[in-house]
């Protein structure tokens, strides 16, 4: 797949998480308009005033025009949002479809009841890709059978040598 995985996340610090919950919203639509973008998950930590999103975009051009954009820019530039950390990822498309995550054939919107909530890890990996992608790939049918998860997105960034997954 072309797709490819976007995190981007930013302390704020002006603002109760009520206020940035609305803040947002507003701008939701504006968001969901952007060329390439198939979704966008939006996260927040209250306690640690930590916020962003988990996106996925058609490719790697529709990606880093958005990272070139007036958005990000705004976001940037915003003297009220420090640690920012943005990082592209591609998909790993295998273990990804095992567990479900909403990516190519796959891309579908499933409706909850409950409140669904956004697990994000990211680690370094020390051996080489194609070893890291053997590994993950065997565990992939063990995580699709955990009790409650909706799906996994697993992503790495064979530049930085950074791998992880994004779990709902």
């Amino acid at each position: 797949t072309d797709e490819k995985i976007l995190q981007i996340n930013f302390k704020y610090n002006d603002m109760t998480a009520e206020e940035y919950s609305q803040a947002v919203s507003a701008r939701a639509e504006v968001i969901a308009a952007v060329d390439g973008l198939l979704w966008k998950v939006w996260i927040i930590n209250e306690e640690t005033q930590e916020a962003g999103g988990i996106y996925l975009f058609e490719n790697e051009a529709s990606l880093n025009a958005y990272l070139g954009g007036p958005i990000v820019a705004r976001v940037t530039s915003n003297p009220n949002r420090s640690d920012l950390d943005v990082k592209p990822f591609d998909v790993m498309v295998e273990p990804t479809t095992i567990t479900r995550g909403p990516i190519g054939e796959n891309l579908v919107v499933r409706k909850q009841t409950n409140e669904p909530k956004i697990l994000q890890i990211n680690f370094k990996y020390n051996e080489t890709v194609e070893e890291y992608s053997q590994a993950v790939s065997k565990g992939a049918e063990v995580i699709a059978g955990v009790d409650g998860l909706l799906w996994k997105v697993w992503i790495i960034n064979e530049e930085t040598q950074e791998a992880g997954g994004i779990y709902l």
